[in-house]
């Protein structure tokens, strides 16, 4: 038996009549013809790229109507991006402390951010993910033990509320409308201007220590 080709083959089903049987029929047997997918490119370029940009669409639509895909709530991946949002809207910021490796990101997602109605109520504050990892420094500041862990500050930082774990998405709600409803304290000065982003703060900590070249 010749070992198969390296390039990829592209196989069609054919029938083929294979001689007259005693009744002056004809015996069909089903042949394997073997076609390099090569041959394919004589498609213009033109229909081969609109088949995958229809392709594209077709599996961005099932990957939204599949379960836990639900209304897509806004977050920003820097604190001291957020707290000026948080400040000229005068709306408290949440934050969400979460962990890459952890199994309970993939429950948040799926049971809780997906809900419509978390999503609805998300809408009332300025919401900042953090991975803990990443975040070491805004870990140490809200004194955060696990993950998940959200906490509600007032736009000026300081804590509100707090709630661990993976909870239910009435829970969660439950949660989000009593402490938004708490007076926010003013006495906690606002970030400077000039502090720098968590981002920055994050790559600078990962980054290898520069001093003068030794001669």
């Amino acid at each position: 038996m010749a070992p198969s080709s390296p390039v990829s083959l592209h196989k069609i089903r054919r029938a083929t009549c294979n001689g007259v049987d005693a009744t002056g029929g004809c015996r069909r047997s089903l042949q394997l013809r073997v076609q390099p997918l090569a041959a394919l490119s004589t498609i213009p370029a033109a229909q081969r790229r609109s088949r995958r940009f229809a392709l594209c669409g077709l599996l961005g639509l099932a990957l939204l109507a599949a379960p836990g895909c639900g209304p897509r709530i806004k977050w920003y991946p820097d604190y001291t991006q957020a707290q000026p949002v948080a400040q000229k809207q005068n709306q408290p910021m949440l934050l969400y402390f979460w962990d890459w490796l952890s199994r309970d990101r993939a429950r948040m997602e799926m049971e809780v951010f997906s809900d419509p109605d978390v999503a609805a109520m998300m809408r009332r504050t300025v919401n900042v993910r953090l991975e803990q990892g990443w975040f070491r420094d805004r870990v140490r500041q809200y004194d955060v033990r696990t993950v998940p862990t959200f906490i509600l500050i007032n736009p000026q930082g300081a804590e509100l509320s707090r709630l661990t774990g993976v909870p239910a998405p009435a829970d969660f709600i439950k949660w989000l409308q009593t402490s938004i409803k708490q007076p926010q304290a003013a006495d906690s000065p606002p970030t400077p201007a000039t502090q720098p982003s968590d981002v920055e703060s994050a790559m600078s900590a990962i980054a290898p220590a520069s001093g003068p070249n030794p001669e």
